[in-house]
């Protein structure tokens, strides 16, 4: 499985960041300097996939003087790299005037990182569509492009088209609310007649089939749970296959969507068949299970069955084995390592003079500490600090 993923490319200005680094800059050009300093950048959590550095260059490029861009040098471990607590991600050498603005651009490395360990800690299988990220709602639109890129390389999909391949089509909630009020044409309407009296599942389907005729190249989907939070997602499975059929339109499978009760907070599903899953989320896996059952006894094992709501990530694999073909993750992926695990830190830790580089920085911070005393001893313009780091061309990110 291929992802096409487009690319952010930001370009901000001076208004765009923390406010006392411009004003740093102008005080620097008020007395008439800008010396050449070296950077270092790392985070705290071991084993996080070094992620967003072509944002990161990106929302930099934009920002550096014009008479700069050729005299920075950058390194930075590849992406996907499993960085080390405290392990050198990236470095940047160069006039102070263009690379002071770098640590309040820290969040396009922060949330690529994040997601790109999402990715990794929650692989892609054999299978063709493990699990796929539901949670555009939950980022703002710069976050979801480099968030999506960053599990793109994971293969795992995201279901906003703009910044990854279409995935599944399936009517949302609140369109089959709409359709209650909303006639088809008449034939359409006598075949779902034939097949449900229950007003719900009739909106489903109405809305089922406009989706379809309004997207007819997108793999079709129907929403189960409108009028029921339990196994009587079938009936709605059922009865919208067999519309589809009697309509020449093919029906690849259906979404289960139960969260638990929206006013009490009480879980109502256990009540319908009994059993208990042992998970708080909302979508159960004696839900799944039984669903599943239900399908294949009518003969519907082809239907592909895909389940949203509240699961938790280290629990896919366990609804993919009660039944589920395809797992839809929100809040749980969005918020992943989002309790600053793996914030990156930025901090000019040496100043150039005569072209050999001079260790200065704060205490705690110093290069001796992750840096072989001897590349310290021979460090001149353009060092490599570390053996992992690969170079990049500030130009190409323009």
């Amino acid at each position: 499985m291929t992802i096409k993923v487009n690319t952010l490319k930001p370009k901000l200005t001076f208004d765009d960041v923390d406010i006392y680094l411009p004003r740093g800059i102008k005080a620097l050009a008020a007395e008439n300097q800008n010396p050449i300093g070296f950077w270092r950048l790392f985070q705290r959590y071991e084993g996080a996939r070094f992620f967003g550095v072509k944002e990161f260059l990106s929302a930099l490029a934009s920002l550096v003087h014009p008479d700069d861009v050729d005299s920075i040098t950058i390194y930075s471990v590849p992406e996907g790299h499993a960085l080390k607590k405290h392990e050198t991600a990236m470095t940047m050498e160069g006039p102070a005037r263009s690379l002071l603005v770098n640590e309040t651009l820290l969040h396009y490395l922060t949330t690529g990182t994040r997601f790109r360990t999402l990715a990794a800690d929650f692989p892609h299988d054999e299978d063709e569509l493990p699990w796929v990220f539901m949670g555009a709602r939950y980022l703002a639109q710069e976050d979801l492009a480099i968030a999506t890129r960053a599990l793109s390389e994971g293969e795992i999909i995201s279901t906003v088209p703009r910044w990854a391949d279409k995935v599944i089509g399936t009517e949302s909630h609140s369109q089959i609310a709409m359709w209650g009020a909303l006639r088809l044409d008449d034939r359409t309407e006598r075949v779902i007649a034939e097949v449900t009296d229950n007003p719900g599942v009739a909106a489903t389907i109405r809305a089922t089939i406009a989706f379809h005729r309004a997207n007819p190249n997108v793999p079709l989907f129907v929403l189960g749970d409108f009028v029921t939070r339990s196994v009587g997602c079938f009936e709605t499975f059922r009865a919208t296959k067999k519309a589809c059929e009697m309509l020449g339109i093919k029906l690849a499978g259906g979404r289960m969507d139960i969260s638990k009760a929206d006013l009490d907070d009480e879980p109502v599903v256990d009540a319908v068949i009994g059993g208990n899953s042992g998970s708080d989320a909302g979508m159960k896996l004696h839900v799944v299970q039984k669903t599943r059952e239900m399908l294949d006894q009518a003969g519907m094992a082809d239907f592909k069955l895909v389940v949203s709501s509240g699961i938790k990530l280290e629990d896919i694999k366990k609804y993919r084995e009660a039944g589920a073909d395809i797992v839809g993750i929100g809040e749980q992926a969005a918020y992943y390592l989002n309790q600053g695990q793996c914030n990156y830190t930025a901090d000019a830790v040496g100043f150039f003079n005569g072209g050999k580089l001079n260790a200065f920085a704060k205490e705690g911070r110093e290069l001796s500490r992750v840096v072989d005393p001897e590349v310290l001893d021979n460090a001149t313009r353009g060092v490599k600090i570390s053996d992992n780091l690969i170079r990049h061309n500030l130009r190409d990110y323009l």
